[in-house]
């Protein structure tokens, strides 16, 4: 259902984030499904989602020597092919504007994070991370990240 894109296609955003839902992505209704792990999407790219398919709440890629965050986005949210996310962790927030690309499960934001992201710091420390967009707000647990997410930082630069 994902697939890579360069940040070439990415924009900058406008949304503001204003509600929330207890739901581990955008548009999963459900709790946290027990197969959701930490797991190497490509080479280049970590998910959290079931392994071995396209199944994920979030991916973050290494594109050009850059983090980027990626996720699923309701049409609705989005203005002039931008939204605004804000990645929640234990030591802070990143403000992120991102860009609109459409993938192979719909429209998804693409959001390059800072070089020093408190989101992605946090990640790395084990600990969840609260993604917010405007009418949206999900968790991601940290648990399982480090020893999967570590590998991809090391790589691109980190």
């Amino acid at each position: 259902m994902r697939i890579p894109v360069s940040l070439a296609v990415c924009a900058a955003a406008l949304s503001v984030p204003v509600l929330a839902q207890d739901a581990p992505g955008p548009d999963r209704g459900a709790a946290e499904a027990p197969s959701y792990v930490w797991h190497a999407y490509t080479a280049d790219s970590v998910a959290y989602g079931v392994p071995e398919t396209d199944d994920r709440v979030i991916r973050i890629d290494c594109d050009a020597g850059r983090m980027v965050l990626m996720a699923a986005v309701d049409p609705e949210i989005v203005e002039d092919g931008k939204v605004q996310v804000i990645a929640w962790g234990p030591g802070g927030m990143d403000m992120i504007e991102a860009g609109v690309a459409e993938m192979g499960d719909g429209l998804n934001f693409v959001a390059p994070l800072p070089r020093r992201s408190d989101a992605l710091a946090g990640l790395m420390a084990g600990k969840d991370i609260t993604l917010m967009l405007k009418g949206e707000e999900w968790t991601v647990p940290g648990g399982g990240a480090p020893p999967v997410l570590g590998p991809l930082v090391r790589r691109c630069g980190g």
